[in-house]
């Protein structure tokens, strides 16, 4: 049990948000929010365990599916750095030819 300090105002918003998520989706909000007022300042909230329980096992999958992917997502990153390095070895080198012109035609630089 978990417990915050909100305000009525704060209540009243977070049951409109309830109320019109439920109302857009047609369907059962996945957090069922038990609240309840220990005092007028703090507000007990227990959530549904069902939904923990779901909430680790789609986190469980995804640690999974992550595992697998990891060298092949890896490797993307490599590739997506190594080219942005030579983007900039190349627009540096580009540069220092352009200082190099400009010193041999000018003399000042």
């Amino acid at each position: 049990m978990k417990q915050y300090r909100l305000g009525i105002a704060a209540l009243a918003a977070f049951g409109a948000a309830g109320f019109a998520m439920e109302a857009a989706t047609a369907a059962p909000i996945t957090v069922d929010l038990r609240a309840r007022h220990a005092d007028s300042a703090v507000v007990q909230v227990q959530y549904d365990p069902y939904w923990r329980e779901e909430r680790l096992r789609n986190r469980d999958a995804w640690r999974e599916e992550r595992l697998r992917n990891r060298d092949a997502w890896r490797e993307e990153r490599f590739r997506e750095r190594d080219a942005w390095r030579a983007d900039r070895w190349r627009e540096r080198n580009a540069w220092r030819e352009w200082r190099e012109e400009r010193s041999r035609s000018y003399g000042w630089w």
